[in-house]
């Protein structure tokens, strides 16, 4: 959810429907974009496990029926963490990027633990909460917001 305008040509685009691919694809290290070098702080290592590189999305963005809007201060975009999606980063010179973010899981969602490809990687703070793999993750780390109601 920004909390600044975004222009369409600024904000996050997404790729509909490419969270159901069954692929892992070697992702992008977003710790190198930092300006002040510091390249491990965002550095997930995806190659060990994937299978594949993400297709080149920029060069025909129709072909892949890519997704985008203008964004204003409160709209809000809900998506699988699993979708491709991606953007410059720029905003006009005289605008900072400001968001806010939340990430959410389901119930069905159980812990496991892996040498990489966790974006980020919280395994020491849940390992300090408790939590080992096969577990789900309800401890005050994940507190559970909302339980459907379930039928007899």
């Amino acid at each position: 959810m920004p909390l600044v305008p975004v222009k369409r040509e600024n904000a996050l685009a997404y790729v509909p429907g490419s969270h159901r691919q069954d692929s892992v694809f070697n992702q992008y290290n977003f710790g190198a974009l930092n300006p002040d070098g510091k390249t491990d702080v965002d550095q997930v290592d995806f190659s060990k496990i994937a299978e594949q590189s993400i297709p080149d999305i920029d060069a025909d963005p129709e072909s892949f029926g890519v997704v985008i809007w203008d964004m204003q201060p409160g709209d809000c975009v809900v998506f699988n963490s699993r979708i491709m999606h991606g953007g410059s980063g720029k905003l006009d010179a005289d605008r900072e990027l400001s968001v806010f973010t939340t990430k959410w899981l389901g119930d069905d969602v159980r812990i496991e633990f892996r040498e990489c490809g966790m974006d980020p990687d919280h395994s020491a703070v849940m390992t300090e909460h408790g939590l080992k793999p096969g577990d789900r993750p309800g401890t005050d780390l994940y507190p559970r917001v909302w339980s459907r109601a379930r039928a007899c």
